[in-house]
């Protein structure tokens, strides 16, 4: 699997940039990866090796396709651990392609 530039969810293209780890968009070296749904972005942290790329890739998707199906804001409650457990899933079946 590769990185692609952009990538479309739900009618909205997301940009995905590969950015320092110490960036302000990566929480100041807090995080590996982050989605904005307002700005239509995935940042990944560039210094990741391409094994932890894709999977932080995978995560920060699973965040964007569960904005886009309103998930986050209903009483259906998207954690961290449902996120990391459900994009570790697709990440394996994704690998085997």
């Amino acid at each position: 699997m590769k990185i692609p530039e952009t990538i479309q969810i739900a009618g909205l293209t997301y940009d995905i940039k590969k950015i320092a780890p110490d960036s302000v968009e990566l929480c100041s070296g807090n995080a590996n990866g982050l989605h904005s749904f307002q700005n239509c972005c995935i940042f990944l942290n560039k210094e990741m090796n391409e094994q932890q790329m894709r999977l932080s890739l995978i995560h920060e998707l699973t965040h964007a396709v569960n904005d886009a199906l309103n998930v986050s804001f209903t009483s259906i409650e998207i954690d961290e651990r449902y996120v990391e457990s459900f994009s570790r899933i697709w990440y394996q079946i994704l690998e085997q392609l």
